[in-house]
């Protein structure tokens, strides 16, 4: 889980790591939370996005004025910045920059340990450094059994070749950052830079964090869940996820997207999930999420799984795809999708393209549930191409709409 810079300042915080006086904002009627920063001299505003070059994106701005600051609120504010939704600013304090430094920590898959990675340019990209400046990017395998203490702290700090009046406050900083790092289960951790100011004090100006999310029971700090493309996590897409949590039997609903469309999609197999929604759309039709089933979940799970995709809004139809099953039984799986279509009784088209262990009975279950009560359910078996499915349901939803328009 990738955290905002706001919430990665709250760990550095908390550990110890000296921050700007800051302020989050969702509102341009917060803009008097920034007054008091004002007062002191300049601040910066900067949009909360997790991508990563925001400055030349024009989503960081100096602000010397109430005037200018509230128009860089509404500049940045709830506009779309590096494919995100800016819903959250940081207004800062503006530093006095004497110096700027560069520290990460990741964990290193090959070497199955920490590295440090330090350097005395900080403020660009480390990858941009380290091809400009090689010399000055400094990498340390970190023993997890000894951790960073002070002496281990100003040993890297020599050989990274800082100044020697400031290597003291460095391995203090070091050592709180190993510790957050450590203490809040990170798989990686950038401060970028580290800013000197001209009263010799060391800030952290930036927060870049990615949290192992296997270790989230363990997080001290609860962190709303999101998608990786950095927005919220909709109640929608946690309850599918909750599916998978609560019961271990094959998997459904651990892949559950929401998407702005009108047609509900539960689906077998990750490359052919794809691949339809791929054809669906080229058909005209507009998907309502991405999600799929696997690995011979049992029917309890895929009826979660119905609901939850049955419970958006506006849906014109539903579409069951999958390829030919080799371990999952249709029959099962489709008679959870059953109760959940017999409680609900959508009045729109439902098209069916499976194949595998159990299809017959499947198809026999889904014919009489369309009888019992009332439902559009169209069954095809895999001499149906999974692409021609998704022609045939486009069609039908649209027909459908033309319908409910009259």
């Amino acid at each position: 889980m990738k955290l905002y810079e706001f919430e990665g300042m709250q760990i550095f915080a908390q550990t110890g790591i000296a921050i700007p006086q800051q302020v989050v904002i969702q509102s341009i009627e917060e803009l008097e939370k920034t007054y008091d920063l004002l007062r002191k001299g300049s601040v910066v505003v900067k949009a909360q996005t997790l991508a990563g070059k925001r400055g030349k994106a024009g989503a960081i701005k100096f602000c010397d004025t109430k005037s200018a600051t509230k128009n860089a609120i509404k500049q940045m504010l709830n506009k779309a910045i590096l494919n995100e939704t800016a819903t959250k600013l940081i207004v800062a304090e503006k530093l006095t920059v004497k110096k700027e430094y560069y520290l990460g920590l990741i964990f290193s898959q090959e070497l199955r340990s920490p590295v440090l990675i330090l350097s005395t340019k900080g403020g660009i990209d480390i990858e941009e450094t380290e091809k400009l400046h090689p010399e000055i990017v400094h990498k340390f395998p970190i023993n997890i059994l000894e951790g960073i203490d002070e002496k281990i702290a100003k040993q890297f700090s020599k050989t990274a070749q800082f100044q020697e009046n400031e290597i003291n406050e460095l391995a203090r900083i070091l050592v709180k950052f190993y510790k957050a790092f450590s203490d809040f289960d990170m798989k990686m951790a950038e401060i970028n830079p580290l800013i000197k100011t001209k009263e010799n004090k060391f800030i952290a100006a930036d927060a870049v964090i990615v949290l192992d999310e296997a270790a989230e029971y363990r997080y001290k700090i609860k962190f709303p869940q999101r998608m990786g493309i950095g927005r919220e996590l909709t109640p929608i897409e946690i309850a599918a996820k909750k599916i998978d949590e609560e019961d271990y039997r094959g998997v459904a609903g651990r892949t559950y997207i929401d998407l702005d469309g009108d047609i509900g999609v539960l689906a077998s197999g990750g490359g052919a999930s794809i691949t339809c929604v791929d054809a669906l759309i080229s058909y005209g039709g507009k998907p309502a999420n991405y999600t799929e089933y696997s690995g011979n979940p049992s029917a309890e799970k895929v009826e979660k799984l119905a609901r939850v995709v049955l419970s958006k809004k506006e849906l014109n139809g539903l579409w069951i795809i999958g390829g030919t099953a080799n371990f999952t039984r249709i029959d099962i799986t489709i008679g959870g999708i059953i109760k959940a279509l017999k409680e609900i009784k959508p009045k729109f088209p439902i098209v069916v393209r499976r194949g595998g262990q159990g299809e017959k009975e499947a198809f026999a279950m889904l014919n009489q549930a369309a009888k019992d009560y009332g439902l559009d359910i169209s069954c095809y078996d895999d001499t149906t191409p999974m692409t021609v499915s998704a022609k045939i349901l486009a069609d039908k939803v649209r027909n459908y709409k033309e319908r409910c328009r009259k």
